[in-house]
């Protein structure tokens, strides 16, 4: 009886020995592939994460904008864009609606070959009876240059029109500002303080450079303010 206790008894032991248990590579296999879940996951929630950024960067992405030179008063030389002319080049009109003319046929053949957006620069002329004009261009892109005389002022309600703010007649003191609020102040040649006077607020200035140009040599003054309404202009430097 006792003998038979026992065989069964070992019996069971041996069963729950070698009873059936996970292999280990199964263990391993387990792991590994939770490890690709988990991998996997990540991975997908950094590509989820890319492309939101990329649509919302396309969302809020401002359109290409065509890039515009502006004049500004205040540079160290001061300059208009060609808006137009005529096919022979006797007339130009700058952008901010100013219209000249060539006052010869050689500086219309200059002005011909100008095309928009050419960037000009108005100077004073040394000796404008013998030159035949009061003003020349410089086309700082051919580093070509016309006598001219002004035909029509700018429009007013244009950016690009200045006109004068605030005068100063005893200390030469002159405020001007353009058509989108920027201010420019300059100080008047004492020399030309008489012309000064008649000016008044209100009047449209073209702004041009006494500088690098033969009447300039023997001034200090590195600006030409052109009064549009009175037709004259004085020299002057910012302040």
């Amino acid at each position: 009886m006792k003998a038979k206790y026992y065989l069964i008894t070992s019996l069971l032991l041996l069963t729950g020995l070698f009873a059936e248990k996970p292999p280990e590579e199964n263990i391993a296999n387990t792991e590994e592939t939770e490890n690709q879940f988990q991998a996997y996951t990540a991975s997908a929630s950094e590509e989820t994460e890319e492309k939101t950024q990329i649509n919302l960067a396309s969302t809020f992405e401002e359109e290409p904008t065509e890039e515009v030179q502006a004049e500004t008063i205040s540079s160290y030389h001061p300059f208009r864009l060609v808006a137009n002319k005529d096919p022979q080049g006797w007339n130009v009109e700058l952008d901010d609606g100013s219209i000249w003319r060539a006052v010869d046929s050689s500086s219309a053949s200059e002005m011909k070959y100008w095309k928009t957006n050419d960037p000009v620069v108005i100077h004073p002329t040394a000796f404008p009876n013998w030159a035949g004009g009061r003003f020349f261009f410089l086309n700082e892109r051919l580093n070509a240059t016309a006598i001219v005389e002004l035909s029509q002022g700018p429009i007013l309600n244009r950016s690009t029109n200045a006109q004068i703010t605030y005068i100063d007649y005893s200390s030469g003191y002159l405020e001007i500002q353009d058509g989108i609020g920027r201010s420019s102040y300059f100080h008047i040649d004492y020399a030309d303080s008489l012309l000064f006077q008649n000016w008044r607020p209100g009047q449209s200035i073209i702004v041009g450079s006494n500088e690098d140009c033969y009447a300039g040599w023997l001034s200090n003054y590195s600006y030409i303010l052109i009064n549009i309404e009175k037709n004259e202009f004085v020299r002057a430097n910012l302040n």
